[in-house]
């Protein structure tokens, strides 16, 4: 992701790979928070970062199934 404060919702999906309508699903389940300025929404970076990271795969020494 670039060095942005925050993302639009084009932005934010095109940088995970989603469509428009996941990302606007994501913020209607209130599992993405976001905020408005006129008609525009955006979300934060480290909300974007935060929501991202729950999905994050964790290796360790004895995460691999022998």
């Amino acid at each position: 992701m670039k060095n942005e404060l925050a993302f639009t919702i084009d932005d934010f999906a095109a940088a995970v790979g989603m469509k428009r309508w996941w990302v606007h699903q994501k913020i209607k389940l209130g599992e993405l928070p976001y905020f408005k300025i006129g008609r525009r929404t955006y979300i934060r970076r480290a909300d974007a970062e935060a929501y991202l990271e729950q999905f994050a795969v964790k290796r360790g020494r004895n995460s691999e199934a022998a």
